[in-house]
């Protein structure tokens, strides 16, 4: 079972659905999180935002439940093998589970 995760972006939803629906994961697949980039510093999809603040972190995003997750769950492990192309919407957001 593999499972892509692109609903509400927010720290606490994305946190809640790994949570819940990590379980089902196959070991050896994945729970891929999308748009985790948008808690990278100097990443902005706001063209209204203001110059000099590019380089603060986005607070309530997609990759700071990715760490919170990953600090919980030591069932997952980020591979970075599938950020091949040096830049993904998917940061840190390919989580493979561990054969155990």
């Amino acid at each position: 079972v593999l499972i892509i995760h692109d609903a509400d972006h927010a720290k606490s939803a994305v946190l809640r659905d790994l949570r819940n629906y990590s379980p089902l994961v196959s070991p050896g697949s994945y729970f891929i999180v999308e748009d985790s980039i948008e808690g990278v510093p100097g990443f902005s999809g706001d063209p209204n935002q203001p110059v000099g603040s590019f380089l603060l972190q986005k607070k309530d995003t997609a990759l700071q439940a990715i760490e919170q997750f990953l600090g919980e769950n030591s069932d997952f492990v980020v591979d970075s093998s599938r950020e091949r192309y040096i830049l993904t919407a998917n940061h840190r957001g390919f989580l493979r589970r561990i054969d155990r």
